[in-house]
């Protein structure tokens, strides 16, 4: 019997005992805005911007200005608990506009890009018109702005959206957290603009403009991308043949991935060894990831391509240059695919038989950096993998940029 009180407080010391940690979290306020990207520049598989084409071209990045609805210190929020009606705010003290500025300025300097302070060529100017965090099962960031490029006497030479987001786990509240969701959806946003052929066209089209400020002081000096411009020879030269000795070589130097892909890319010839062994030789002596990709699409794209005949010119699908592909091809089954045909397997692989033809990939973003709805993505996904005669796309990976994956022949 005198055991029975003990029994009778024990459930009310347990609960005296959680109450606290059943309390409100403390809200992150005046959170000091961090540059704290997951990713850095060179693994964004952006390739290096040809700087010949921009010779005399100063980028002096202008003013950002705040169009956000809603307090300008609110950055995010917490609603893991909204259902309960709890949502705790993530504010901040510093000021929006200005760090992304000093980001993208950040990140054009590091694509080569000559930044000046002042009488640039070329002014970029942008409205932040979306920046927050939304934490719930995960932490989810977006970023949002009109961006616009003008010559040195003010007229408008480009105007655009761009976007950027990002998603990642951690801990629940962390300010850590949120100052990395914010940078991966920023650089997004930077990448965004950097693969926008509309943007470099703008930047191109001042390389005449005179800057109204002479002398202007440049960051820093950055050598120019390796280029393939002027006089190249033949495709089939030996000496121009790019290997994966050459790629070793490249990455030992010391250059930044985005050097190595534009080699990648722009090189006339290549004669990657990308067997499974040749592979892991690879990444033991270094090489990363995405130059691995890329080597890999890269002779993807030659083992797909049709020998031409007659000495016409032809692009990497095989095609003639100037032509444009009709959307309903005829399959290596023999009969004819249309895109209407062709089945997408995101999670699991058919049943029967099936024959690779190639990599086909889809971009989750227009050329002003505008999100494309998932239908459009997906159709083009169908249309890509039916000009190879392909009746189905298996292997569909995505990154933030866009969705791929590997085209096939169902066969009976």
């Amino acid at each position: 019997m005198r055991c029975r009180p003990l029994l009778v407080l024990f459930p009310l010391m347990l609960t005296v005992s959680f109450t606290p940690v059943l309390a409100k979290k403390k809200p992150l306020s005046n959170l000091t805005l961090q540059w704290a990207p997951t990713t850095k520049v060179g693994e964004l598989g952006l390739g290096a911007i040809d700087l010949t084409a921009l010779q005399g071209v100063r980028v002096e990045v202008g003013a950002f200005t705040d169009a956000r609805s809603g307090p300008p210190e609110l950055i995010g929020e917490n609603r893991e608990d909204a259902d309960d009606g709890v949502v705790l705010p993530v504010s901040t003290a510093d000021s929006v506009p200005e760090f992304c500025r000093g980001q993208l300025r950040r990140f054009l300097s590091e694509l080569g890009l000559p930044i000046v302070d002042s009488g640039g060529t070329v002014v970029l100017t942008a409205e932040v018109t979306e920046l927050k965090v939304v934490e719930e099962s995960t932490y989810v960031g977006s970023v949002l702005l009109n961006v616009a490029v003008r010559d040195a006497s003010g007229s408008l030479r480009w105007k655009g959206v761009v976007t950027g987001s990002a998603k990642r786990f951690g801990r629940s509240y962390s300010a850590e957290n949120y100052n990395e969701t914010l940078s991966d959806a920023l650089l997004d946003a930077d990448a965004v603009l950097a693969r926008s052929q509309e943007f470099l066209a703008a930047l191109r089209s001042t390389a005449g403009s005179q800057a109204v400020a002479p002398a202007p002081r440049v960051d820093r000096q950055v050598p120019a991308p390796i280029s393939t411009q002027g006089t190249k020879p033949s495709a089939g030269s030996e000496a121009e043949r790019l290997s994966n000795q050459d790629i070793v070589a490249l990455a030992a130097s010391g250059l930044g991935d985005s050097i190595i892909l534009a080699k990648i890319q722009q090189a006339p010839a290549e004669g990657f060894d990308v067997s499974v062994d040749a592979l892991v030789a690879l990444k033991k002596k270094g090489v990363s990831q995405p130059v691995i990709e890329a080597m890999i699409r890269r002779s993807e794209a030659r083992s797909a391509t049709p020998p031409s005949s007659g000495g016409s010119a032809t692009n990497p699908s095989g095609m003639p240059v100037g032509s444009s592909p009709v959307a309903s091809s005829t399959g290596a089954d023999g009969r004819p695919h249309r895109p209407g045909e062709v089945t997408l397997y995101f999670t699991d692989r058919p049943a029967g038989h099936y024959r690779e033809l190639g990599r086909v990939s889809a971009q989750k973003y227009n050329l002003v950096g505008i999100s494309r709805k998932r239908g459009e993505i997906d159709a083009d996904l169908k249309k890509e993998a039916a000009k190879l005669g392909a009746n189905a796309v298996i292997n569909i990976t995505e990154d933030f940029a866009g969705v791929s994956g590997v085209a096939v022949v169902l066969t009976e």
